[in-house]
């Protein structure tokens, strides 16, 4: 959660999962996909290297898929056999649903640490990949009553805030925050990255 007054960029708490990610939401898939091979086809791909590799790589195009369409399919390959799954995104969201509940409770927790509510907070920027599910945005959006800002390239936006950030550390940022904020037009003031104890 950051404060922004004019060029200057104030931490006021900052959370994360740091085991959670787009890879849980695509292994939900993958096992769902083998689990329904194995009840088709009396055996699972997820066993043999070969086919989980393939079935990995359906999973994640599924997910891509179901971000877009409300309906995928996959083909699940297993030595000599083959079945075709079809997973809605509702069964997706109905998969994930946990998943979905600890990205919201990282976020409540992280505006607790803030001191804030959500009729507090003036914008909502969605970074990384697993945010193009709708069913992210909708439960965030549910969450806050805030529409997501879409300004900002959500797989690009981490990376351009470390480059701006290390701008600013390179410039001194570290030793002369002001110095640093007249060298590269604008000041921070962080917190840490992580939760203590």
């Amino acid at each position: 959660i950051m404060e922004i007054r004019g060029s200057e960029f104030i931490a006021l708490a900052t959370d994360g999962d740091v085991m959670l990610g787009g890879h849980d939401w695509d292994m939900r898939l993958f096992h769902h996909l083998a689990r329904a091979f194995q009840r088709e086809r009396g055996t699972d791909p997820s066993r043999d290297p070969v086919s989980a590799g393939r079935l990995l790589e359906q999973a994640v195009e599924l997910k891509h898929t179901l971000s877009a369409r409300t309906r995928a399919t996959a083909v699940v390959r297993h030595g000599d056999k083959s079945f075709e799954a079809a997973v809605t995104r509702d069964e997706f969201k109905e998969l994930t649903a946990d998943l979905l509940e600890r990205t919201l409770q990282t976020s409540r927790e992280t505006l607790a640490a803030a001191q804030m509510t959500w009729s507090d907070v003036d914008r909502l920027l969605l970074v990384g990949g697993a945010t193009r599910m709708p069913m992210v945005v909708e439960a965030v959006e549910k969450l806050t009553g805030l529409a997501p800002d879409r300004s900002v390239n959500p797989d690009e936006a981490v990376a351009r805030g470390a480059a701006l950030y290390a701008r600013y550390v390179l410039a001194g940022g570290t030793r002369d925050s002001e110095q640093a904020a007249r060298e590269v037009g604008f000041a921070v003031t962080n917190v840490n990255a992580h939760g203590l104890g």
